[in-house]
């Protein structure tokens, strides 16, 4: 994967299925992701943003969807 659009693609790919194994092939030990309220730094904290998200969209009345991929 070393198109950007490849990357972008096989994360929201990942993140629709809830694969968290998929979704951490992303990120490194040296990552940092930014959210909308917190900055989470490295594996660990990066895994658990995605549980916790996996977790919220699990919810009958939550939904995932991409407009546009550019």
């Amino acid at each position: 994967m070393s198109e950007t659009r490849d990357v972008v693609e096989h994360h929201v790919d990942a993140f629709a299925n809830q694969d968290i194994e998929a979704v951490m092939e992303d990120y490194s030990d040296d990552s940092v992701l930014i959210s909308n309220t917190e900055i989470h730094r490295g594996i660990d904290e990066i895994e658990e943003n995605f549980e916790a998200a996996f977790a919220q969209f699990s919810q009958p009345e939550s939904t995932f969807e991409t407009d546009q991929l550019s």
